[in-house]
């Protein structure tokens, strides 16, 4: 019986290593498929032609307030035994001047609620251009979600250095 439980360990071993791979293949095929898609969207959109803008047809200069949050320094998941850090600023968008004093009294709040999204990250998470605009659109929901009535139009990075 001890022969027969170590191969059905073994198999088990086995398929947890399987499930771990595909998911990583899935993870970067919704990423390709993502890049495709947003590729595909912006050939639509953008004239083909080589004839550029003049200045009257460009969009306005983003307005707004600009809410710079502190420096944080995260541990983040790591498959190895070397612990991997990630460096982070940002600012918030937002339209009115009224918010900005609305977002230092919850600073707390929000902080912790960053950092709790970001310590899940892996590096992997954050790899290339797809990464990043996952990561700035996952920080704009948590971010928006806990300084709700507070509108926040964008999260901008400052700083991000991964170690």
């Amino acid at each position: 019986m001890g022969g027969r439980h170590r191969w059905l360990k073994d198999i088990f071993n086995k398929m947890q290593t399987l499930i771990v791979y595909l998911k990583t293949k899935l993870h970067r095929m919704r990423d390709m498929a993502l890049a495709f898609a947003m590729i595909l969207a912006m050939s639509i959109v953008m004239p083909s032609s080589g004839i550029s803008k003049s200045e009257k047809d460009l969009p306005p200069a983003p307005t707004g307030i600009y809410f710079d949050m502190p420096e944080m320094v995260i541990n983040l998941k790591s498959n190895g035994r070397q612990p991997t850090y990630l460096k982070i600023t940002l600012s918030l968008q937002m339209a009115k001047e009224e918010d900005r004093q609305s977002l230092e009294h919850i600073m707390p709040l929000l902080i912790d609620g960053l950092q709790n999204y970001l310590r899940e990250l892996m590096v992997d998470d954050m790899r290339g251009s797809i990464g990043m605009y996952r990561l700035r659109n996952e920080l704009l929901l948590r971010a928006a979600a806990i300084a709700q009535p507070v509108k926040i139009d964008d999260v901008l990075f400052r700083e991000l250095l991964i170690r």
